[in-house]
C-alpha cells in the first residue's frame, strides 16, 4: 500500500485499453472491411496491428509474452479492461477517482468514414458506461463524440450524459471534408455541452496529424518521426487560437469549459504571447474578430490544462494560475504514473502550498467534472 500523502487524488486523465476485437464483436459484418479490427499482418510484416477504419496502427509494442510477464506487467494490462482490477489498483496507489479516456477509440474518432466512426464510438461509449458502472465514484467516463454530423453528436452527447459520462471528447481537428470549428454549424454541440455542464475535451491523438508512436512502421517513416511528433504536440494550438478563441466560440458560449488533454504546461507562455501579439501588434495587418477580453486571458479563465509530469510546469502555473491545471496520470500508457502516484505527486509539487497541492491533485478536477 502506498504512503498516503494526499487525502483525495483524482487523476483527470487516465485511460482504458479497449479489447482490440471490441468493434468486430459488436458490429459484426455490417461494415465489412471498414470495421475497426485487429490485424495479424501489415505490409508483409507479422505483428499486432489495428485497423482504425482509415489507417493501421500498432499496439502492444512493449508487452512481454504471457509466460514472461511480471506480476506488475500483468496488473497494468488487466487494469486496462477489467474494472475490478482497476479499482484494486486505485486503492493500492492511493487514487480516489480516475477520469477515463480511450486508447484505440481516440484513433477511430479521427477517421473520415462518418458511418463507421459514429457506430464505433457508440460501441465504445456503451462499453465505458458499463466499465464505469462497477463503481461510478471511482471510475468516471468521458464520451467520445465524433463531429461528422452535428445532430448525431448532440444526440449522442445527451444520451451518454444521461448514462453518467462526464465530458465530451471531440475531434481535436474535424475530419477531412468537414469545416473547421470556426463554422457555426457546430454551435448546437457547444450549446448542448454548455447546457449539460460537460467539458469539451481536446485530447492529443484525436486530430489529423499522424502520431508516429502508433502509425509509423518502417525506417522511411521513422526518418520523419521527430517532425511528426512535434506536429502532434502542436496541433492543438491552431484549434484553440483560430476556432475557440478568435473564432468566438468561447465568447458565444460564456460558460462552456474546454480541457486540453495531455499537452502539459510548458508550451503555454509562448502560445499566449503569440496570441496577444496577433491581437495587439498585428491588428492593422490582419482583421481578426474583436474579442471580449485579452486573447491570453481565455487560457487563464476558460481553458483548463492537463499535466502529467512536466518538469517545467512552474512556467505554466505562472501563466495560467493553479486553478486551471488538472493533474492526470496517463495510466496505463507508456509514460504514465502508477502505483507510485502519491510519492511522485509529493515530489513534483514540493514547495507548493499544501492547499494549492490539494487543488492540483484533485480539487480542480472535482470542480471541472462535478465530482
Amino acid at each position: 500500500m502506498a504512503l498516503m500523502r494526499f487525502d483525495r487524488v483524482i487523476s483527470a486523465d487516465s485511460h482504458v485499453r479497449e479489447p482490440v476485437d471490441l468493434w468486430q464483436k459488436a458490429m459484426g459484418s455490417r461494415f465489412g472491411d471498414r470495421t475497426p479490427r485487429p490485424l495479424a499482418e501489415h505490409e508483409g510484416r507479422k505483428g499486432s496491428f489495428f485497423f482504425t477504419g482509415k489507417r493501421v496502427s500498432k499496439y502492444g509494442v512493449a508487452v512481454s509474452a504471457v509466460d514472461q510477464r511480471t506480476e506488475e506487467e500483468d496488473l497494468i494490462l488487466r487494469c486496462g479492461y477489467d474494472p475490478v482490477v482497476r479499482i484494486d489498483f486505485q486503492k493500492r496507489a492511493g487514487i480516489a477517482t480516475e477520469v477515463i479516456y480511450p486508447s484505440l477509440t481516440a484513433q477511430i474518432i479521427a477517421i473520415d468514414d462518418a458511418e463507421v466512426a459514429q457506430a464505433a464510438c457508440r460501441v465504445y461509449n456503451d462499453w465505458i458506461i458499463e466499465f464505469c458502472s462497477r463503481d461510478p465514484s471511482r471510475l468516471v467516463g468521458a464520451a467520445v463524440i465524433p463531429v461528422h454530423d452535428v445532430a448525431w453528436a448532440v444526440a449522442e452527447t445527451r444520451r451518454t450524459a444521461a448514462a453518467g459520462l462526464r465530458a465530451d471528447v471531440v475531434n481535436l481537428v474535424p475530419p477531412q471534408g468537414r469545416p473547421s470549428y470556426v463554422d457555426r454549424v457546430y454551435d448546437p454541440l457547444w450549446a448542448a455541452c454548455q447546457e449539460l455542464d460537460l467539458p469539451v475535451v481536446l485530447h492529443i491523438i484525436t486530430g489529423q496529424q499522424i502520431d508516429p508512436l502508433v502509425y509509423f512502421h518502417d525506417e522511411k517513416q521513422y526518418a520523419q518521426a521527430t517532425r511528426a511528433m512535434f506536429a502532434v504536440w502542436n496541433e492543438i494550438q491552431e484549434t484553440l487560437a483560430n476556432d475557440f478563441i478568435f473564432g468566438g466560440i468561447l465568447d458565444r458560449f460564456p460558460t462552456l469549459k474546454v480541457l486540453c488533454g495531455e499537452y502539459e504546461l510548458s508550451w503555454l507562455p509562448h502560445f499566449m504571447f503569440r496570441m496577444d501579439q496577433m491581437q495587439d501588434d498585428f491588428s492593422d495587418y490582419i482583421k481578426l474578430p474583436p474579442l471580449k477580453m485579452k486573447a491570453s486571458d481565455y487560457m487563464r479563465s476558460r481553458v483548463f490544462h492537463g499535466m502529467i509530469d512536466d518538469p517545467h510546469a512552474a512556467i505554466g502555473f505562472d501563466q495560467v494560475g493553479y486553478g486551471q491545471v488538472l493533474w492526470g496520470s496517463d495510466f496505463p500508457h507508456v509514460r504514465s504514473i502508477g502505483i507510485e502516484t502519491q510519492t511522485r505527486l509529493a515530489e513534483m509539487l514540493e514547495g507548493i502550498a499544501p492547499e494549492t497541492q490539494r487543488q492540483l491533485v484533485g480539487g480542480n478536477a472535482a470542480r471541472l467534472f462535478n465530482l
